[in-house]
């Protein structure tokens, strides 16, 4: 045995050595680590070193898995499972089954990888059967791609046991109506009377007494349905649980057909009578009630802290709506409206002060050229100044101030030179 587990060991460091990478070797050699690291896992699962044997069969796996080997990956990854049932590990050996059909449907093999998922889902059977019929549910999608009705069938028939067993009614009566449709496609009659009978009782624990009743009078259609045996038990079970007689129903739940149908039908009728519909819940805990100190004071009563008040966004929005819009339309109508500020006349202009100028707006290049030629001085080689205004004189556009008297006289001149 420590022969096994030290050759074990030598092989585990040739596959880690592989997978090292330096400045000659840029790429891990995942091939050659492969063939070390299954080596190594054979040689510890000899020498009854379970542990190390499923690390070595994982990590072949992967290498094998990176160096684009899915079916040889998923063939480690089965092997892994099985050291880990060895070891009692159920959960991660499930695990390892489900990762192992991936890489089988990868590599286009539907059909193992239903396989994988169907051995997975039995190991769950008694631990965790919910799980176990999702398990059944996808191994049924992959083999229905397949176009292989009774294996689909197989695979649905245990995933209507395990969420019987769980006790998923909703569930339960959904696959029931699945493998019915295929039960009718394949035509065979003895499957769907358990079926009609498995759907009844699912019926009735849904407290649907109607719907059981529409389904038994739709069983009617199935050849050999109506004078099989089943057929008068079920009819009086629906009505003594719609007439709420229960020493009826449970004479009618205890009959011997059920005990010649598949155990989790008389598993359902049986709940049935007794009125247990599944696994019982515990309530919830209690929370611990804090009790703040007695007060000083006499007389003085303590009370609980107030609940946090829990409200929607939209809640909140329309109370901030509603507190801030009628405040703000309250201050609107409150505030006294001012009065229209009196509109002062202006001023008139100081004839003592020289007058500002306003800026000259902008001209086109015509306006530009005369007022270059109004700009150009005079004749006598003076030139005009602006001078303040005096009273009794008028200010002309130019800035020149003159009299009265003297405006005659100037427009004279000017006209009399014009015409000579």
């Amino acid at each position: 045995m420590a022969s096994k587990i030290q050759e074990g060991d030598k092989a585990f460091a040739e596959g880690q050595k592989c997978l090292k990478t330096g400045v000659l070797k840029w790429n891990p050699d995942f091939l050659g680590a492969v063939s070390a690291f299954e080596k190594a896992a054979q040689a510890y699962r000899t020498g009854k070193a379970l542990d190390k044997a499923k690390e070595a069969f994982k990590l072949a796996a992967d290498c094998s898995y990176k160096s684009h080997e899915s079916y040889h990956a998923a063939k480690l990854l089965e092997q892994a499972s099985g050291v880990c049932k060895d070891l009692n590990a159920i959960e991660e050996a499930s695990n390892l089954l489900e990762d192992a059909s991936t890489y089988y449907q990868e590599s286009g093999h539907a059909d193992t990888a239903a396989q994988m998922l169907c051995k997975a889902a039995k190991l769950l059977d008694s631990t965790n059967p919910g799980q176990s019929a999702l398990y059944y549910l996808n191994a049924a999608d992959l083999q229905e791609g397949e176009d292989r009705g009774p294996d689909v069938a197989a695979a649905l028939r245990n995933a209507v046991g395990m969420f019987s067993r769980a006790r998923d009614i909703d569930s339960l009566y959904r696959v029931l109506v699945r493998l019915k449709q295929l039960e009718q496609k394949l035509q065979r009659p003895g499957k769907l009377l358990e079926i009609a009978a498995m759907e009844v009782l699912t019926l009735l624990h849904k407290d649907d007494s109607f719907g059981a009743r529409e389904t038994y009078n739709a069983a009617f259609s199935i050849h050999g349905f109506e004078g099989s045996d089943q057929s008068p038990v079920l009819e009086k079970i629906i009505d003594a649980y719609s007439e709420g007689d229960t020493e009826a129903l449970k004479k009618c739940c205890g009959d011997a057909v059920f005990k010649t149908m598949d155990n989790e039908i008389a598993k359902l009728a049986r709940d049935l009578a007794t009125g247990n519909k599944g696994p019982s819940i515990p309530p919830p805990r209690a929370a611990a009630v804090t009790t703040s100190a007695p007060s000083k004071l006499a007389g003085a009563q303590t009370s609980a802290p107030p609940k946090p008040l829990k409200m929607t966004g939209k809640e909140v929005a329309g109370m901030r709506a509603e507190l801030f819009g009628e405040s703000a339309s309250k201050k609107e109508k409150a505030a006294p409206s001012k009065p229209p500020e009196a509109v002062r006349p202006p001023s008139q202009p100081s004839h003592s002060a020289t007058p500002v100028q306003p800026p000259s707006p902008r001209v086109g290049k015509g306006e530009e050229e005369e007022e270059e030629v109004r700009s150009k001085p005079a004749a006598g080689g003076g030139t005009p100044e602006a001078e303040a205004p005096v009273e009794g004189r008028e200010t002309t556009p130019g800035g020149v101030g003159t009299m009265e008297g003297e405006k005659g006289e100037d427009e004279e001149n000017e006209f009399g030179g014009m015409l000579t």
